[in-house]
């Protein structure tokens, strides 16, 4: 493989967890909201002693977001909304981890994502299509975290 086909794949990886970490992010500051409220102080402390720690993961994250919808905190306009919201999540921490411990390697111009999910050894081939698809779970995953932090500041 071609230094500038690594150096490329290199950027690829990169760009998709510094994009997970957008959707960690929104979901920080909705845990942050729901346990200090507007106390900007308050929530900054709560980040950087807690959430913003190593074994405070995006999966606990997602936990504690996915607790706080069955418990009625996060309120959604029905079950099967609800769980599509969590699935979608679920999805970019999924994917972020498959390029964070996973292998990207290039064989016959095409490539290719390597990784274990379920104990199985699973590949994705990486094209303009699933870029386009990632992209936009990515985005919407965004956009539903920043409505609901919105709809939760008008409620604390």
């Amino acid at each position: 493989m071609g230094e500038d086909r690594s150096e490329e794949l290199a950027t690829i990886r990169g760009k998709i967890i510094s994009d997970a970490l957008v959707v960690e992010s929104g979901l920080d500051d909705i845990i942050s909201l729901i346990f200090m409220g507007k106390n900007l102080e308050s929530a900054y402390l709560f980040k950087e002693m807690l959430l913003d720690k190593e074994f405070f993961t995006f999966m606990n994250k997602w936990k504690l977001f996915r607790e706080f919808t069955k418990r009625g905190m996060i309120s959604f306009e029905s079950d099967l909304v609800r769980k599509e919201v969590l699935t979608l999540i679920k999805r970019v921490i999924d994917v972020r981890d498959h390029f964070a411990h996973g292998s990207i390697d290039v064989e016959n111009n095409f490539a290719r994502l390597t990784f274990i999910e379920g104990g199985e050894k699973k590949t994705v081939i990486l094209s303009d299509e699933y870029f386009s698809v990632l992209k936009e779970t990515f985005d919407n995953a965004v956009r539903i975290l920043n409505s609901i932090n919105e709809v939760l500041k008008n409620k604390v």
